[in-house]
């Protein structure tokens, strides 16, 4: 049983805190479908990673509340998520919102991945 909800709570939020675009890039299915709140969709590992690498802010994310359905072989999960975006050198905050997540969690290799990933600011 693939639990979708404990991944999200504890790996989302600490990768995204990383602001590390290897760990980020460590969290998706290879051909990830990305989309992004008022950005366009974004398909595959390597132009996700990228689009992350080129984002000029910081970004402190919380995970508000999360909800999920497990089977055997994926998880959907939804919940909200805090962001907070700062200036790269930390000292300034940019912006806060609140989105709703959507995200199926699937096994690839041996390992938990995102292998959807949809947005809605709220």
């Amino acid at each position: 049983m693939i639990d979708g909800v404990s991944f999200i709570r504890d790996c989302y939020p600490v990768v995204n805190n990383s602001n590390d675009q290897v760990r980020y890039r460590d969290l998706y299915h290879p051909d990830i479908l990305w989309c992004p709140p008022n950005l366009p969709d974004k398909r595959g590992i390597d132009i996700v990673a990228f689009a992350y690498g080129l984002k000029d802010f910081h970004i402190y994310v919380e995970v508000i509340e999360l909800e999920g359905v497990n089977s055997i072989d994926m998880s959907y999960v939804t919940g909200l998520v805090k962001v907070d975006t700062f200036k790269k050198d930390g000292k300034e905050q940019i912006d806060s919102l609140v989105l709703r997540g959507s995200w199926l969690i699937v096994e690839h290799e041996g390992r938990l991945c995102i292998r959807y990933q949809v947005w809605n600011q709220k």
